[in-house]
C-alpha cells in the first residue's frame, strides 16, 4: 500500500534539479546562511569547555610536578625534613615523644623473629609485619588501632534470645 516503485521517475513528483521548490533555500550549500554567527552561545560554550580541558591537562602534567617539587624544595630549605620533621618517605619520625606503637613491625617483636628460613628452598625471609598483642589497655575500636578493628557482632549473636 505504501511502497514506492524502484524508479524515482514513477513516484509522481518532478525530481529535476532545474525546478526550484519552496524549501530549496534550506538545503542549498551554495548560499551562505545569514543566521550563522561564529560567536554564538554554543560555539562559545564549546570553546570554553575546550579551554578548561586544556588547562586541566596542563595542570595535571606540568603544574602538579612543579608544585610537588617546589613544596619538597621549600620543606628542605626550612628544615622540615630534619630529625624533628619527616623522613624521606614523608612519614613522621618515631620518637619517645610519640605515643603508640604504629609501625608495621611491633616494637615488642623478638630479634630472632625478624628473619626465618623457607621450608621449601631454604632461602631467608624477612619479617614485614608483626603484632604481638601484649600491650595493656590496648583497644580496637574504630580509629584506635591502625591495623585491627573490632566488629560489633553482639547483636547478631544474641538476637534469637530476644
Amino acid at each position: 500500500q505504501f511502497s514506492l516503485p524502484s524508479d524515482p521517475n514513477h513516484w509522481g513528483s518532478n525530481l529535476s534539479p532545474l525546478i526550484t521548490e519552496v524549501d530549496d533555500d534550506l538545503h542549498d550549500p551554495r548560499r551562505p546562511d545569514k543566521l550563522s554567527n561564529p560567536f554564538a552561545g554554543r560555539a562559545l560554550a564549546n570553546l570554553g569547555c575546550l579551554l578548561i580541558l586544556m588547562a586541566a591537562l596542563l595542570m595535571l602534567f606540568i603544574g602538579y610536578p612543579i608544585l610537588t617539587y617546589v613544596q619538597k624544595y621549600q620543606a628542605e630549605q626550612h628544615g622540615l625534613n630534619t630529625a624533628l620533621g619527616v623522613n624521606a618517605s614523608g612519614q613522621a619520625r618515631r620518637s619517645s615523644l610519640t605515643d603508640g606503637n604504629w609501625g608495621l613491625i611491633d616494637l615488642d617483636t623478638p630479634d630472632d623473629a625478624f628473619t626465618t628460613k623457607s621450608l621449601r628452598d631454604g632461602s631467608e625471609w624477612q619479617l614485614i609485619f608483626s603484632d604481638e598483642f601484649n600491650e595493656d589497655g590496648r583497644t580496637f575500636y574504630p580509629g584506635d588501632d591502625p591495623f585491627w578493628e573490632v566488629r560489633h557482632c553482639y547483636h547478631s549473636l544474641v538476637i534469637h534470645l530476644r
